[in-house]
């Protein structure tokens, strides 16, 4: 059986080691990329999601630690969305000796592919997607009532599906790494899409902040959208 040019025999300390330091130096970048985002944008960030709540709801901070809670959990997400390219890129020099030449070319082309789709997913779920399932949210209320939402609990809704739609758009991603190493094939994925898109509806359930099935019926419409797209780009590749 062929070995991988690079590939040579390591103690399994070194590798332990190897790990150790990758590990840490994603931490470190997560940890500047965090500071930065608190200190310079978490803010701006967080009054451009408060000003998008429905006409018919009012925002209230119910403890005096609300705002900071909201502006912290924005900065967390945000920091880990950023990192994700560089986490990608340290695992796959982790991994790199153990690749052949033609899963390394493939593997760098995905990454900044993957940082494109997971940008392009939640700058749709900013400004589309999660302002529409939040109305129709809103929409339930009766018309004699207010709607005071908790600023925590409408931040962490709003940011948690932005998150959600990021990982969806990943979804190509995933699927054609799946086929290039020939885990799974196109017919396999097209056979068996039915049983896919209903596991993808049971973990939005478990997963959404939204108790109702509003958000796992939007996530699932999405998801089919981007699997549907995947076949058929798939198809002739």
């Amino acid at each position: 059986m062929e070995v991988p040019p690079d590939d040579v025999e390591k103690p399994v300390t070194e590798h332990l080691i190897e790990l150790r330091s990758r590990l840490l130096r994603i931490i470190i970048f997560f940890f500047l990329c965090f500071v930065v985002i608190f200190s310079f944008f978490g803010r701006k960030i967080l009054y451009t999601i408060m000003n998008l709540v429905p006409e018919n709801a009012n925002i209230a901070s119910l403890t005096p630690m609300e705002t900071l809670y909201a502006w912290f959990y924005i900065s967390v997400v945000i920091s880990l969305a950023l990192s994700m390219p560089y986490i990608f890129y340290q695992l796959f020099l982790f991994a790199k000796p153990g690749l052949y030449p033609h899963e390394k070319k493939f593997i760098l082309r995905l990454i900044p592919i993957s940082f494109i789709l997971g940008v392009a997913g939640a700058l749709l779920s900013l400004k589309f997607i999660t302002p529409a399932i939040i109305k129709i949210l809103a929409s339930y209320t009766e018309k004699n009532v207010i709607l005071f939402l908790s600023i925590r609990s409408y931040v962490k809704f709003y940011v948690s599906t932005i998150f959600i739609v990021s990982l969806i758009f990943q979804l190509p991603i995933i699927l054609s790494m799946l086929v290039k190493h020939k885990i799974v094939s196109i017919d396999f994925l097209k056979k068996y899409r039915l049983i896919a898109y209903s596991i993808f509806f049971v973990v939005f359930n478990f997963i959404s902040p939204d108790p109702s099935i509003t958000t796992p019926i939007i996530l699932t419409g999405l998801v089919i959208a981007i699997y549907e797209i995947s076949l058929f780009i798939l198809r002739y590749l």
